[in-house]
C-alpha cells in the first residue's frame, strides 16, 4: 500500500509543499510549489479515513532542528500523520509527539549516538528509524557505512520496522531481500518506480511521492 510522501517546508510563515530532491543526504524542494492546505486536501480525498500521509520536513532536515511553523500546521483532516524530520536527542522525540504527530521516522545520519536511539525506542513504540542510502551504504553521522550492517544494529536494538530511503535508486532486487530478514521494510525511491528493481508488490508499505 502507498503512503504519500509530502515534502514539505515553510516561507515567511506559509507552508508549501514541493517536488523532492536530495544533494547527498540533504533534501531540497526545486521548482514550483503550492500551499500545504489545499494541496492535501485534494490528495487526502483520493484515500481512506486513517490512511497514513507522511509529512517530510524538509526545512528541518537542512537547518538540523525542527520546523516549529511546519508543526503547527501539518494538519489533514481524517488520515494519520507520520513525521519525518531532524531527531538528535531523546527530548526531540517528545517535542515532535506533542503536535499532530501519530508516528515519527528518525533519521538515523541525525542522532547524536546509538545509545540516544535506543533511548529513543524504550521511550515510544511510535517511532522507527529511517536509514538514508545511497549507492547501497548508509549515511551516519560518520560518514558512510555498508546499509546490512547498520539495518542489524538497529534490529539489535529491536525496532521491528525501518524506512529505507534509496536515494540514488541503486539497491537490487537481492539488497531489498537481504535488508528485510527479520524486519518490516519501508521502502522509498527517488528514481521513478519504472527505473528501480523495488517491487512494490512485496511490501507491507511503500513511500512514494505525491509530487
Amino acid at each position: 500500500m502507498i503512503i504519500p510522501v509530502i515534502p514539505s517546508t515553510t516561507v515567511n510563515g506559509n507552508v508549501l509543499v514541493g517536488h523532492l530532491t536530495f544533494d547527498g543526504s540533504e533534501p531540497r524542494i526545486c521548482g514550483h510549489t503550492e500551499d500545504f492546505i489545499p494541496f492535501t486536501s485534494k490528495m487526502s480525498s483520493q484515500y481512506d479515513r486513517g490512511h497514513p500521509f507522511l509529512i517530510f520536513d524538509v526545512k528541518g532536515m537542512r537547518d538540523r532542528t525542527m520546523n516549529i511553523e511546519l508543526l503547527k500546521g501539518m494538519k489533514i483532516r481524517g488520515k494519520d500523520i507520520w513525521f519525518l524530520t531532524c531527531i538528535e536527542r531523546v527530548e526531540d522525540v517528545f517535542d515532535a509527539f506533542n503536535t499532530d504527530a501519530d508516528v515519527l521516522l528518525i533519521p538515523y545520519h541525525t542522532v547524536r549516538s546509538d545509545s540516544e536511539l535506543m533511548e529513543m525506542h524504550a521511550v515510544s513504540d511510535g517511532s522507527f528509524p529511517v536509514l538514508f542510502v545511497s549507492n547501497r551504504m548508509t549515511y551516519t553521522r560518520n560518514g558512510m557505512k555498508d546499509t546490512k550492517e547498520i539495518m542489524d544494529k538497529v534490529t539489535d536494538m529491536g525496532f521491528t520496522s525501518v524506512a529505507v530511503f534509496d536515494l540514488s535508486g541503486t539497491l537490487t532486487r537481492n539488497d531489498w531481500d537481504a535488508l528485510s530478514d527479520d524486519v518490516r521494510i519501508l521502502p522509498f525511491s527517488q528514481k521513478p518506480v519504472e527505473r528501480t528493481t523495488l517491487d512494490e508488490s512485496d511490501f507491507e508499505w511503500v513511500f512514494r511521492s505525491a509530487i
